[in-house]
């Protein structure tokens, strides 16, 4: 069908220029104020960070940004936002962008519209599209996927002029616009199949499907080149992302009523706080309204779809609003509401569509008189009524994101961001342009590196894994979130250094400022409990100083390692690509614990850092004495880094410690009572002995009871275990420190009951019978053996009989 000859309601030029003016112009000033109050957080700055990398630095990336199917996008998201990057690096001139591209995308939607369904479905659908609480939302988010819906109508209306219009050749575009819809996010796969259904529904000639696939192939040539270089990863991923368990749930069909209007306004965005975030009742009604027209508007065009007359739109148009929905009914993995932006603004075309037709339908059907009013009437004051209401809720939540307490799901919005960044930049020039350490850890580590590369000399910490001092002049530090559980270290620290404290929405979440100099450097702990002295020079220019560890510890738990070090030289490859290992280790060095952490990676020569690492304990680890084994090594490689102290000794890993764990176990009593006091205060209590294994070539479990003295014992004592015949010739042996070696009785607590299990191995060939174990204490150094206190006197061994079965 040719598209001049599709039907249309009156001519009037006037209305034709003055309408599309007034609703595109009453879109933009929803879209382009207040743009600083953007949401800005992770997703947002790493967004803006990767487009940099084309902007700034003319690096051109085959992928883009990763998706939460732990996929790559395609590299034009990353392209497209390059484009206000070359103006200015701000957020706010970013999210502008975005928002004359939702701007234009309602032009293309009047156009559209206009052109294959008539002049009033062009009106509602763009008065609506304009006015949507969602719609306006994600028109602003510096998110790229937030550009879909200009893709999306480009690409509906190529299709439209190729199957309905009859312009064949406008396939190729529809390919290309594709293409570029998936570039930005794969939720678009639906729309692959709506281009295949559009090929039975329209002629194409084989060389236009030809030229629309070569299109298609070239945009996603560089994305597949590099996918087959590095083994395939995306795919990959994605099938193993997708590979679970599908289940059937309507939440497509819900997402779609959701993004038309305010619903779910407060509860997707996060707790509400106050009576702002509360909308009045009448604006569910409204939304309750929107449903059940929407729902009615699909069914308008079901059943227009099975009239001969203009059938291919009809139905081009449902399966462009269908087919994304129905796609996603069955799936293995969590579907977010955002995947459906793409169906802007083919949601609101389908309203305007369904709701003028009905209105239409029911003036044809009525005919003369006042009831043939009624229906239009009631629905332009509906849509009077939605005006007012989204109206209402974007005011109201632009007056609550700057005026109160942000929710968890919009964070501090970029307004008061840049209020602290720019504040320590002032601060920082009007001390000469020292060095500003941005405390902040995490995925919003990301959005202080975006906002504060380029301004002046920040650097990002941690607080929670450590702190950094220059000793080069006046430093400060800025943290950006003051009242945040990770902030604890700076605040305690520097108390007296506070300089000011701004306020962000609500009161609360505030940055605060502190200012230091070369002078406040803390100097590393010399003695004391779990502390030791280092001095080891590390070959990619750090210094090890000092550590100090909690050097007690449960099995299951975890313990602290603080490092003390300094920056001596910057690595030529660069601090980021360089981890701390410390594993936790028993004497024959088998691994109990393990943390690999960067530490800290914004090196500068001379700064000195206190770094802090949390390593926990297997919970199966016994109680016993353990040490630390530190080092550092290279991400990439793997390889260790050499160490050498002043002596010119080297190595890779230092032995820190030892670390006393110890592993809860249920106090039991010993079966065969002794009540033997050895010299020193040790006492033994008793034994228990594993009969079951007693037999020729099998073992001799055995469990000691000890007792320590008040007084922890100084040396260090090995048990001895001889079993001998009758004769007293010898049998087996087996001489070995408490704790199969990991628990010396020097590292014995104060009046500790210590279980001490053995095993002996009993040679195969020995006769069943009645031996002796002989047993006691002795220094290893001397060979010493201690005295015991025995019935018949003092003696230095402890003799028990056991029978051993026969064979």
């Amino acid at each position: 069908m040719n598209a001049s000859r599709l039907p249309k309601v009156g001519n009037w030029p006037a209305w034709s220029l003055l309408v599309p003016l007034l609703l595109v112009a009453g879109a933009a000033i929803l879209r382009l104020t207040s743009l600083d109050l953007v949401r800005f957080q992770a997703d947002e700055a790493t967004q803006l960070a990767a487009a940099a990398t084309v902007a700034e630095d003319g690096r051109w990336p085959l992928f883009g940004t990763r998706t939460s199917l732990g996929t790559f996008n395609g590299a034009f998201s990353l392209y497209l936002m390059t484009v206000p990057l070359l103006i200015s690096r701000s957020p706010v001139v970013a999210s502008a962008f975005v928002a004359l591209l939702n701007i234009l995308a309602l032009i293309v939607c009047y156009r559209f519209t206009r052109r294959y369904f008539g002049l009033w479905e062009a009106v509602v659908a763009t008065f609506l599209y304009g006015v949507s609480f969602w719609a306006v939302y994600y028109s602003r988010w510096l998110v790229m996927e937030a550009a879909m819906p200009l893709f999306t109508i480009l690409f509906v209306e190529s299709l439209f002029a190729a199957v309905v219009g009859g312009r064949s050749w406008a396939l190729t575009m529809a390919f290309l616009w594709l293409a570029l819809l998936l570039q930005l996010q794969f939720s678009a796969l639906p729309f692959g199949l709506v281009l295949l259904l559009a090929l039975f529904l329209g002629r194409v000639r084989a060389k236009v499907l030809a030229a629309g696939a070569a299109l298609f192939a070239l945009v996603w040539l560089p994305y597949f080149f590099a996918e087959a270089t590095y083994g395939w990863p995306n795919l990959r991923n994605f099938l193993r992302s997708t590979g679970g368990t599908a289940g059937l749930d309507l939440t497509p069909f819900r997402y779609l009523v959701h993004l038309l209007f305010s619903s779910g306004y407060s509860t997707s965005l996060g707790p509400p706080q106050g009576e702002l975030l509360t909308l009045p009742s009448w604006d569910g009604v409204l939304v309750q309204g929107w449903s059940i027209a929407f729902y009615a508007s699909m069914g308008y065009l079901l059943v227009a779809s099975w009239r001969r007359e203009a059938r291919r739109r009809w139905v081009l148009l449902l399966l462009m609003l269908l087919m994304p929905s129905l796609f996603y009914v069955s799936r293995s993995r969590p579907l977010y509401v955002h995947y459906f932006i793409m169906l802007y603004p083919i949601l609101f075309i389908v309203l305007g569509v369904g709701l003028v037709g009905i209105g239409k339908l029911w003036v044809r059907k009525v005919g003369r008189g006042t009831g043939r009013i009624v229906l239009p009437l009631a629905l332009g004051l509906f849509l009077a009524a939605t005006v007012f209401s989204q109206l209402y809720a974007l005011i109201s939540f632009r007056r609550w994101i700057d005026g109160e307490a942000t929710v968890p799901l919009y964070g501090v919005p970029a307004k008061y961001l840049f209020q602290s960044v720019g504040r320590a930049r002032e601060l920082s020039q009007a001390m000469g342009g020292g060095p500003v350490f941005v405390a902040v850890g995490g995925e919003v580590a990301s959005v202080f590196r975006y906002l504060a590369k380029g301004n002046f000399d920040a650097r990002l910490v941690d607080p929670a894994q450590a702190l950094v001092f220059s000793t080069e002049g006046s430093f400060l530090y800025l943290l950006p979130f003051s009242k945040s559980p990770d902030s604890s270290s700076i605040e305690n620290s520097f108390p007296t250094r506070w300089v000011e404290e701004g306020q962000y929405p609500g009161g609360q979440e505030g940055y605060a400022i502190y200012r230091l100099d070369s002078g406040d450097v803390p100097r590393p702990p010399k003695s004391g409990h779990g502390v030791g002295q280092l001095a080891w020079k590390l070959a990619n220019g750090l210094r090890l100083e000092s550590y100090a560890l909690d050097d007690r510890v449960g099995a299951g738990e975890s313990f602290q390692l603080t490092l003390y070090w300094r920056v001596e030289k910057v690595p030529q490859e660069g601090a980021g690509d360089y981890r701390f290992f410390t594993h936790l280790v028993d004497n024959r060095y088998r691994t109990w614990g393990q943390l690999d952490s960067l530490g800290y990676q914004d090196w500068h020569s001379g700064d000195v850092v206190i770094s802090w690492h949390r390593i926990p304990v297997a919970e199966d680890a016994p109680t016993g004495r353990y040490w630390v084994s530190l080092g550092m090594y290279q991400w990439k490689s793997r390889e260790r880094v050499a160490m050498t102290n002043e002596r010119g000794e080297e190595t890779t890993a230092l032995k820190l410690g030892p670390v006393k764990v110890r592993r809860p176990q249920i106090v039991s009593t010993p079966r065969k009572w002794l009540n033997l006091e050895f010299e020193e205060g040790i006492l033994l209590f008793g034994y228990d002995l594993d009969e079951e294994a007693l037999r020729p070539g099998g073992l001799l479990k055995l469990r000691l009871y000890w007792f320590s003295p008040r007084q922890p014992l100084v040396k260090d004592y090995t048990v001895f275990l001889h079993l001998r015949r009758q004769d007293g010739s010898l049998v087996a042996q087996k001489d070995e420190p408490p704790g199969e070696g990991l628990y010396p009785t020097s590292f014995w607590g104060s009046e500790e009951l210590v279980m001490d299990e053995h095993r002996l191995s009993l040679p195969a060939d020995m006769e069943g019978g009645t031996y002796r174990l002989d047993l006691g204490l002795y220094e290893l150094t001397s060979m010493e053996r201690l005295k015991v206190s025995l019935p018949g006197g003092w003696g230095d061994t402890v003799s028990v009989e056991i029978d051993i079965p026969p064979r």
